[in-house]
């Protein structure tokens, strides 16, 4: 580097220098100088101190500009390779039917018609089931009953199957119930009274 980039002329120190050479010669013999002699030579001293400043000034400031755009770039590619940490990494799975393969079509298919085959046959059973039921109430009532004709045959019938009244059939189940309750405890009062015989 020059001493352009050091901030420091040569000429410029050596005046400064012999002014500072003559400055210390005279305090330590002031008698070679006049008032005159002295006032001029603090004035040469002041100036060439501001002169040297000055041109130190501007070097550094050169200095300052070279090393700056020297450390830019080098900042900019710095940035560039730093990763945001608020960045969210994304990890996306993508699942693809392919309906030309025959193998996932078939099976596909298959699973379709299995499910709906599964439903039919709840829907089914449930129909099954409720009937079923229906019966089983419909025998307990005419068991009930004891006797009965073809009018109260024809009346189960409407209010089961043609015209369902669910009133009518909660109170036939609440009469089958009741009864049974009944014979139950009738059926178990004979069978501690004979039990009770048996002792005896």
């Amino acid at each position: 580097m020059t001493d352009e980039y050091y901030g420091i002329k040569l000429s410029g120190c050596k005046i400064l220098m012999c002014f500072f050479a003559y400055f210390a010669h005279n305090q330590v013999n002031q008698t070679q100088f006049s008032n005159e002699q002295l006032r001029i030579l603090l004035k040469n001293m002041v100036t060439a101190s501001t002169y040297t400043i000055c041109e130190v000034g501007k070097n550094l400031s050169a200095v300052k500009r070279e090393l700056k755009a020297t450390i830019s770039p080098i900042n900019e590619r710095i940035d560039q390779l730093k990763i945001p940490k608020d960045v969210i990494v994304r990890k996306e799975h993508h699942i693809r039917i392919d309906f030309r393969n025959s193998k996932a079509v078939i099976t596909i298919i298959s699973m379709a018609l299995a499910i709906l085959l599964l439903l039919g046959g709840n829907v089914w059973q449930l129909n099954t089931n409720g009937k079923l039921r229906d019966n089983d109430l419909k025998y307990r009532y005419i068991k009930l009953k004891g006797e009965v004709d073809t009018k109260v045959l024809s009346q189960l019938e409407s209010i089961f199957t043609y015209n369902r009244d669910r009133d009518a059939i909660s109170k036939i189940r609440k009469q089958v119930k009741s009864h049974e309750q009944l014979v139950r405890e009738h059926a178990e009062k004979l069978e501690r009274e004979r039990f009770e015989e048996v002792q005896n």
